[in-house]
Parts: C-alpha cells; structure tokens; sequence
C-alpha cells in the first residue's frame, strides 16, 4: 500500500468520525424540555360519572444550550381536543436549566384523558410529556 491510499483512507476514518461527534453534540446540546407533572388534589368520584374537578401541577425545565421562549402551555386529551391553559406568565424565555411552573385546576375525567402535556416555543416547535404522563398510582 502506498503513502497516498494510506493518506486517503485515515482522512476519509478521521472526517466520518469528526462527523458523527459534531452529530452526536448537536443532538445533546439542542434546546429541549423536560416535563413533571403531578395530581395535586384528586376526587375519588364525580357525579354519575361526570368531570371532576382535578388540580395539575406541571414543571418544565429547560436543559440544552441557548434560551427558548415558551408562548403556550397546555395538554392534548384523548378525545383530540386541545386544551390550553392560561398562563399570564407566558411569553417566557427560559435559559439553561430554569424551571417554569403551572398549576390549573382543569374539569376533565384524569385517568387517561391527557394524552400528554405539551409547550409550544415562538418558534411554532410543539415540546411533548410523556405519554399519559397521570396514568399512574395516586400521590
């Protein structure tokens, strides 16, 4: 093998490998947001089966580099409806690792019923919770 194919072939391995780093970097240090979300207060029963009234909290924490302003915060419920939530505190920018918190006291059935918890940015990027992020045991 000779000097040029030798050259050749470390540059093409040491370019894919700068790559897949600068790849791996932007995917880690993209702007996103981290959701907890807790029952506060819970009603065992409605009236004959009806909505009861079920007080949220929710926490979105920030990680990632750069600010990211949230503009909407709400939840998407299994029927398709969205429901958003009033916050007088949105717009608000959040840099990296700030909190922003929301509580509402919401009129739906909560087991199952919220598909998820989402936040919309200004830039019209739509931020998820996990999937029936209150489909679980009661605090």
């Amino acid at each position: 093998m000779d000097l040029t194919l030798g050259l050749a072939i470390y540059g093409a391995i040491l370019s894919t490998v700068m790559a897949m780093l600068k790849v791996a970097e932007h995917l880690r240090e993209r702007p996103r947001l981290i959701f907890r979300v807790k029952r506060l207060f819970h009603p065992l029963h409605g009236f004959a089966g009806g909505p009861t009234s079920t007080t949220i909290a929710t926490e979105i924490v920030k990680k990632g580099k750069g600010p990211l302003t949230i503009a909407e915060v709400g939840f998407q419920l299994a029927s398709g409806e969205r429901l958003s939530l009033e916050d007088t505190a949105l717009p608000r920018e959040l840099g990296e690792g700030q909190l922003h918190k929301v509580t509402h006291t919401v009129e739906i059935q909560p087991d199952g019923a919220i598909l998820f918890v989402f936040a919309r940015d200004t830039t019209g990027r739509v931020h998820r919770s996990k999937r029936r992020p209150l489909h679980s045991k009661m605090p």
